[in-house]
């Protein structure tokens, strides 16, 4: 353990860092792509092979895996302290499967969802031991939806919203649902509203990242 670690007291502490460690990632990410459309946009790069590409996504991915696995770790502190930090146990499950929230868009209207490794277990017992976290009830009607438990997804959704009205993803849940109970009018309304918030939210990546912890 290293001196900064035995500062890390609480699982709070240990998530904060590892939010810091994504947002600087995610931070330095654009600005490398802002960085090279510009100079593509100058004709300063001109197209490159197939190998040379292929080369330059292997070093990236490479030192993206090695963000992640420190994210990962700090994650893993936090619920060594508190296995029931409901904060903690939803970055496992977002980490796992490796979801980001989009903005509200009509994308999000007939997304599939699929589960990565451990996620489902992580977001069952944060719903469970954190029942007042709308990002929990948010996947608790993903995990219903995904098993076609249209009348339970709903009123995780809607209990999403309850926490969090501002929440296009939990909207556009909640009008999926009613278009697959055959509530076309109800669906539309959810959708309006969905597209509405999706506009004027910015919030891109995973939803851990914006708790405050």
């Amino acid at each position: 353990m290293g001196l900064f670690d035995v500062f890390k007291v609480t699982p709070q502490q240990w998530l904060r860092e590892a939010q810091s460690i994504e947002r600087d990632r995610a931070a330095e990410s654009v600005k490398y792509w802002e960085r090279h459309a510009a100079l593509y946009s100058a004709g300063m790069i001109g197209p490159t092979s197939l190998e040379e590409a292929r080369k330059k996504d292997e070093v990236r991915r490479a030192a993206f895996l090695k963000v992640r696995q420190r994210i990962a770790g700090c994650v893993e502190k936090a619920l060594a302290i508190d296995p029931s930090f409901g904060p903690a146990l939803l970055a496992k499950g977002e980490l796992a499967t490796g979801s980001a929230q989009g903005c509200g868009t009509d994308a999000l209207r007939d997304v599939e969802y699929t589960f990565g490794e451990g996620a489902a277990e992580c977001f069952r017992k944060c719903v469970t031991v954190a029942p007042g976290l709308a990002d929990a009830q948010f996947y608790r009607g993903r995990l219903h939806e995904g098993d076609n438990e249209l009348d339970e997804a709903l009123a995780a959704y809607e209990r999403a919203v309850q926490l969090n009205p501002g929440d296009p993803e939990a909207w556009w849940g909640i009008s999926r649902i009613h278009r697959k109970k055959g509530h076309a009018k109800d669906s539309e309304e959810c959708a309006q509203k969905a597209r509405q918030l999706g506009s004027q939210t910015h919030l891109v990546g995973y939803r851990w990242l914006y708790l405050k912890v």
